[in-house]
């Protein structure tokens, strides 16, 4: 059975709510302790962008690295206005709450790196590009398609009103174009022979399963847009090739399962269960390595060299790059009809990422020194 990937993503799996785990069908997971991931990923940088869904990732991906099982995390949602109970509630995150939302928190032994850029995807897209153009390498970056946030808007309903529409509108729209036009530049570079840019993979993620029994009434009118998004953007990601974190297998098999036991709110997950997604995230990130030894790693994993190339797997014959693009958003008084012109929108401006920028990079070392 071929290993689970970004390219190859669990399509279903069972569920052990007793010892918290996840065992996916139609690929095989590795299953990796965080010392030996942490040994696979030495080194490298995970910046992962969007709302509340991929920030809980991230911080997840984190705390796993650095020592924390699904065993042992905690059995609710990461409060949002207590940062520093988070970090307080597990030895092994000691310092992380107030690094990981800026620069990143960075492993002391093993010199990984994680960093949560938490923002509203779309009124903060122009940063997370910026972000991708200026990542450094052995920078890999997760974007969570962020729907969320303007799901309540009413156009973008219409829009999103079944896969089809999502495809064509939604994942066109003003907000993902420039990101499709990132990699077709890529592809487009090496179709002409000439040399790629140095640029980090970037990967988009899901969203995350709604459940209408644990969310306010208010809030239903986003579980469908969130479906029918999340569908597109499977749909796109295979017939285009471009990497996505596809976390719809986790809960296409049991949904009530994930909803009476895995959600904490309807929207987030509890944060065992974010572990286990970050356990997932390590394996799909790493191989078994064969002749390596590391006295901190139970199991040797070294890093899966497929990853270097997501960026370029994009096919640019599949590729999009011209697509419709609405020039704004919806607002009161206008109608979805009045932003359904086309126009291409020109390269954000935005200030450069140099809060974050070391002094120089090492390519003996393979950091910033």
């Amino acid at each position: 059975m071929v290993p689970c990937t970004l390219h190859h993503p669990p399509r279903g799996g069972v569920w052990d709510t007793a010892k918290r785990t996840f065992s996916p069908e139609g690929c095989t997971a590795l299953d990796a302790t965080p010392a030996a991931a942490s040994h696979c990923l030495r080194n490298r940088t995970f910046i992962f962008m969007g709302d509340s869904n991929i920030r809980d990732l991230g911080m997840a991906f984190g705390s796993f690295l650095a020592g924390v099982t699904p065993l042992d995390a905690e059995d609710h949602k990461y409060d949002k206005t207590r940062p520093e109970q988070w970090e307080a509630a597990r030895l092994q995150r000691s310092g992380m709450a107030a690094s990981i939302f800026k620069c990143g928190y960075t492993h002391p032994r093993y010199g990984w790196t994680v960093r949560v850029v938490h923002r509203s995807y779309h009124q903060s897209w122009p940063e997370f590009l910026n972000i991708t153009r200026l990542a450094p390498p052995r920078t890999t970056l997760f974007v969570e398609i962020g729907i969320h946030a303007i799901a309540q808007t009413g156009y973008l309903q219409f829009l999103t009103r079944d896969v089809q529409s999502a495809q064509a509108n939604f994942l066109h729209s003003y907000v993902f174009q420039p990101y499709l036009d990132y990699h077709c530049a890529e592809a487009q570079r090496s179709a002409n022979g000439g040399a790629l840019a140095l640029t980090a993979p970037l990967v988009w993620m899901t969203y995350n399963e709604m459940c209408s029994n644990r969310m306010p009434v208010r809030y239903h009118r986003q579980i469908l847009p969130c479906q029918n998004a999340n569908k597109a953007f499977a749909q796109a990601a295979s017939e285009s090739h471009f990497p996505l974190l596809d976390w719809q297998g986790l809960s296409t098999t049991n949904r009530s399962l994930v909803c009476d036991h895995l959600s904490d709110d309807g929207v987030h997950y509890r944060s065992w269960v974010e572990h286990v997604r970050a356990r997932l995230l390590a394996s799909f990130l790493c191989e078994k390595a064969e002749g390596q030894h590391d006295e901190g790693a139970e199991t040797h994993l070294s890093w899966r060299r497929e990853s270097d190339a997501m960026a370029l797997s994009f096919r640019l014959a599949h590729a999009n790059c011209t697509g419709c693009v609405p020039p704004k958003m919806w607002s009161p008084g206008r109608t979805w009809k009045d932003n359904m012109s086309c126009q291409v929108l020109p390269s954000p401006s935005v200030a450069p990422d140099t809060a974050c920028k070391r002094v120089a990079w090492s390519a003996s070392l393979g950091q910033y020194v």
